[in-house]
């Protein structure tokens, strides 16, 4: 009869082994859990003698982050000055960048785009402050002993008769101060304002296909009183008894003849304003009886106003720039800058700083409109 093996004699070997302790069926550990394998708790790690790479990259990363947001900080300060210093319109914060030409000797671009306005609203347009801005460049080009002569680059509808007078008078003084010629290049459009501030300048060229003159005023009021009665709005006025027309061209009632003399007197002698402005630009040119048969508010093409003697020469910049050379007598390739107004912010990202014009929904648009016409504006604008 064959004998078991016994709890210690390993059978293949037949050599005598401690029997294996076998765990606790409640999972309590045996009187021998502490020699098992499986019972034994992991080593402690060893100590470590520093902080790991991952905690150095850290630090680092997070020094470089906080360094680059102070040096921001200080560029958008810096931006600010720079802002708040254009408000002075000394042109100290204007950078030139080159459009053409490689000589010393230089030829100003002054750049008149968009609504002329001193910041207001014009109808449907928010519009920057375009007189600082042109008085600006201009101080830069009379700063400036490189800069023989201006080319004034014109593509705007006009604006409100203030701004637009103003451009005129700072033109006219940049001229007599400094004896630097001024030629107006006219581009996509440079009417009633846009023309009106031409008239300062010593030369015009215009593009064969750019839309100019529409000499003339403009004066435009909306009257919402059969609305109001509508929706039963009423409006009680209270005045001076001698200051009747204290509310002149009100919305809320009806116009009286009276009120109209008042905006038709004014119309008449802005209008007034603007052929005397002609008559001085165009001097030897066109007499007070030519201006007066095409100053009815029509807009012409470039060729047409060639044709009609209210602007010299047909061309390009490169015209322009020719015209200003003669008037200048420079000769060779003068180099032709434009002045840009960028803040530190703007130029580290290469950006332009100038201002853009904010989308509208159509309920602002409409309420811009309202304001715009509710407000009695004259304006040098064309405005179909």
């Amino acid at each position: 009869m064959d004998e078991k093996p016994s709890d210690f004699t390993d059978p293949s070997k037949g050599i005598p082994q401690p029997a294996r302790p076998q765990p606790d069926p409640q999972g309590v550990p045996g009187a021998f859990a502490q020699f098992s394998p499986s019972r034994q708790a992991p080593p402690p790690p060893p100590p470590r003698a520093g902080k790991s790479p991952v905690a150095w990259i850290a630090l680092v990363v997070g020094l470089v982050v906080l360094g680059f947001s102070v040096f921001l900080n200080l560029i958008l300060l810096m931006a600010v000055v720079s802002q708040g210093m254009a408000m002075s319109g000394d042109g100290a914060n204007l950078v030139e960048k080159r459009v053409m030409g490689k000589d010393a000797q230089k030829i100003a671009m002054v750049q008149v785009q968009g609504v002329i306005s001193r910041g207001e609203s014009v109808l449907l347009f928010p519009a920057p402050d375009m007189v600082e801005q042109v008085r600006s460049q201009l101080k830069a080009a009379k700063k400036d002993p490189s800069v023989k002569a201006v080319i004034l680059d014109v593509d705007s509808p006009g604006g409100t008769v203030t701004a637009s007078d103003l451009i005129h008078k700072e033109i006219l003084e940049f001229r007599k101060e400094t004896g630097k010629p001024v030629v107006v290049c006219m581009e996509g459009m440079a009417a009633s304002g846009g023309y009106y501030i031409s008239m300062a300048a010593d030369k015009i060229v215009a593009h064969p296909a750019t839309i100019t003159g529409s000499i003339g005023v403009i004066m435009q009021l909306v009257n919402y009183k059969e609305l109001s009665g509508k929706y039963g709005l009423k409006w009680e006025t209270f005045k001076p008894a001698n200051a009747a027309l204290k509310d002149v061209g009100s919305p809320t009632r009806d116009m009286t003849a009276e009120d109209r003399n008042v905006f038709q007197t004014m119309v008449e002698k802005m209008y007034d304003l603007f052929i005397k402005r002609v008559e001085e630009g165009r001097k030897g040119i066109l007499s007070r009886e030519q201006i007066l048969k095409i100053a009815n508010g029509q807009p012409y093409l470039g060729v047409e106003a060639e044709e009609l003697k209210l602007v010299d020469r047909l061309g390009t910049l490169e015209t322009a720039v020719d015209e200003a050379k003669k008037l200048a007598g420079m000769t060779g390739d003068p180099s032709v800058v434009r002045y840009q107004k960028l803040s530190p912010f703007a130029s580290l990202f290469g950006m332009d700083s100038a201002a853009k014009r904010p989308e509208l929904s159509g309920l602002e648009a409409a309420a811009l409109a309202i304001e715009g016409k509710m407000t009695p504006k004259l304006l040098f604008l064309y405005c179909p």
